[in-house]
């Protein structure tokens, strides 16, 4: 049960405080693991309370210099394994039993780091492949590769952005995406003959597996 609108001030900031007791001789991520039941238990918000304590992790975890950018999401972990997550959370709650918490909360950073780490090695090599492929387009490989270093970060693209970001005509945006097209790099996705969309198909799914 909650408590009540008036406890939550000096419940948060107890949080708070608890966080960034550096007199706590406590591992980051044991602390990261009790922060997050407390916060679940608190349950502060109306909704939203579990993404938002899911975030929090991420957040503490670069404020503890644990990680250089937010790229261990753990909640994948969480949703994979809802029912065990809320188990494990009213166990510690109904038999004081906050071991058990700390041990399956670890499981998810062990777990989710494994396939970070398998991914960003996919990427590398996905993205030596695309290289590879590239430079068989002689003149046109300078444009292929700066086209394709922009749409790692935007996976979706146009023939209109293509001219746009290059710089080029749009007959040429458009034979640039026919040859990545053909070597298959990316994807059309709509299958009309205007106003198409090309992917980045390969690499979307690896975040996606």
């Amino acid at each position: 049960i909650p408590p009540s609108p008036e406890e939550l001030p000096d419940l948060l900031s107890d949080l708070e405080k608890f966080w960034h007791n550096t007199s706590l001789q406590l591992p980051y991520l044991i602390k990261t693991a009790i922060t997050h039941y407390q916060f679940e238990t608190i349950h502060p918000f109306l909704d939203g309370n579990g993404r938002s304590g899911r975030l929090l992790i991420l957040l503490q975890l670069v404020d503890a210099q644990l990680l250089s950018k937010p790229a261990l999401y753990v909640s994948t972990f969480f949703e994979k394994n809802k029912v065990s997550y809320y188990n494990s959370l009213n166990r510690v709650r109904a038999a004081n039993d906050l071991e058990q918490w700390i041990v399956f909360f670890l499981l998810g950073i062990v777990e989710t780091a494994q396939h970070g780490l398998k991914t960003f090695k996919a990427i590398i090599a996905l993205r030596q492949e695309y290289n590879t492929k590239i430079l068989t387009l002689g003149t046109r490989a300078k444009n292929a590769q700066k086209l394709l270093q922009r749409m790692y970060a935007t996976p979706i693209i146009t023939a209109r952005s293509v001219e746009k970001e290059l710089d080029i005509s749009f007959s040429s945006a458009n034979r640039l995406l026919k040859s990545l097209t053909e070597l298959g790099v990316l994807k059309e996705t709509t299958g009309h003959s205007r106003n198409r969309l090309f992917v980045l198909e390969k690499y979307l799914n690896l975040f996606r597996s």
